[in-house]
């Protein structure tokens, strides 16, 4: 074997990728609850009928208007949501949906969507 081909293959090899950096991306599209529970495999039938519910939220409130106009928007009947005072706390919405508000509002959109015959939603803070 001659110098010149030991010395080509004791060479190390450039490391060469085609590969590129993937970008991260956020998706460009929002879900109604009832989208998600079909996603999900929600088991189908399952509408909540005769089944009342507690959510126990930790501060924050709704405000039966926007609860109206979000039900209204899906085409689907306002619960009936009622707030249960625990140790003194009360039904207390700021207005500000990014503050504990949005929490509350979005517990009690998706319970009353993909379960929209429940006789009652009951809010405990």
């Amino acid at each position: 074997m001659g110098t010149a081909s030991r010395a080509a293959r004791s060479r190390p090899k450039r490391a060469t990728s085609s590969a590129t950096i993937a970008q991260p991306r956020a998706a460009n599209a929002t879900f109604t609850p009832l989208e998600i529970a079909t996603l999900y495999e929600f088991p189908a039938g399952t509408d909540g009928k005769g089944q009342c519910i507690g959510i126990i939220e930790l501060g924050g409130g709704y405000r039966r208007t926007d609860l109206k106009a979000y039900f209204k928007q899906l085409g689907i009947a306002l619960p009936k949501v009622s707030s249960k005072s625990v140790d003194g706390a009360k039904n207390k919405p700021t207005g500000d949906i990014n503050s504990a508000d949005g929490e509350v509002v979005l517990d009690i959109e998706v319970a009353g969507a993909v379960a929209p015959t429940l006789v009652q939603i009951s809010i405990g803070p």
